[in-house]
């Protein structure tokens, strides 16, 4: 069986040594770019793996308002004192890009509804922020979870009297928010609505632990 090597290396004899670097450029050329583009993806995914930011352990959207509540924000930095979460192991995220009033029909095919039920659906949303017309909207819609559901009665039994019904499908009044307007860390925050302010929770919440923690800095120092 020829031995491929010990062939190149009988072809190399007697060439001068710019003949045989085009030689072993011609010969092992796709070994070689091979090797680096190996080299260059092993490199690329460490980069990724060292810089990429840290998973979210709460996200939280905050509909219609020009003033965030993120990072930076005296309501940012207190809650995170109240809660004792530790953004070095998840980011604490409260995003307020999207802009939609559900009171008009055309609003319902907006990009920013849209992007808000997607985030919803792909279970990547733990909390929702918005007034009372747009909460009651999505919340009949079946956007939000049910608080008396197993996994968030105990949020409905400790903070039911702040509790917000949105009459669904089939009829009935189910709870699907947290009155905030009165929270003083909220008013505190700038952030304000013509209309009463809720917190609604996503089916799919992935962080529930850290909204209630949430919903207790917000409720540490409610007017009523």
């Amino acid at each position: 069986m020829p031995d491929p090597f010990k062939d190149a290396k009988n072809r190399m004899q007697g060439l001068t040594p710019k003949q045989k670097a085009v030689f072993i450029w011609d010969y092992y050329k796709l070994a070689i770019l091979g090797g680096l583009a190996l080299i260059g993806l092993i490199i690329y995914f460490i980069v990724v793996a060292l810089t990429r930011a840290p998973d979210p352990v709460l996200s939280v959207e905050v509909i219609n308002s020009q003033i965030g509540l993120g990072k930076g924000t005296d309501f940012y930095n207190n809650f995170l004192e109240s809660s004792g979460i530790d953004t070095s192991k998840g980011s604490v995220d409260f995003s307020n890009t999207l802009f939609f009033d559900l009171s008009r029909d055309s609003d319902s095919a907006s990009t920013y509804y849209l992007k808000l039920l997607a985030e919803i659906e792909a279970g990547d949303l733990d909390a929702v922020i918005a007034n009372e017309t747009n909460i009651k909207s999505l919340g009949s819609a079946g956007y939000f979870i049910d608080l008396t559901d197993a996994k968030t009665s105990s949020f409905y039994e400790k903070y039911k009297d702040k509790v917000l019904s949105a009459t669904g499908e089939d009829g009935t009044a189910h709870p699907v928010a947290f009155r905030i307007t009165d929270s003083a860390a909220f008013k505190a925050s700038g952030v304000t609505y013509s209309e009463d302010a809720y917190l609604a929770i996503a089916p799919k919440a992935p962080h529930l632990e850290n909204v209630g923690k949430l919903l207790d800095y917000l409720y540490q120092d409610a007017d009523g």
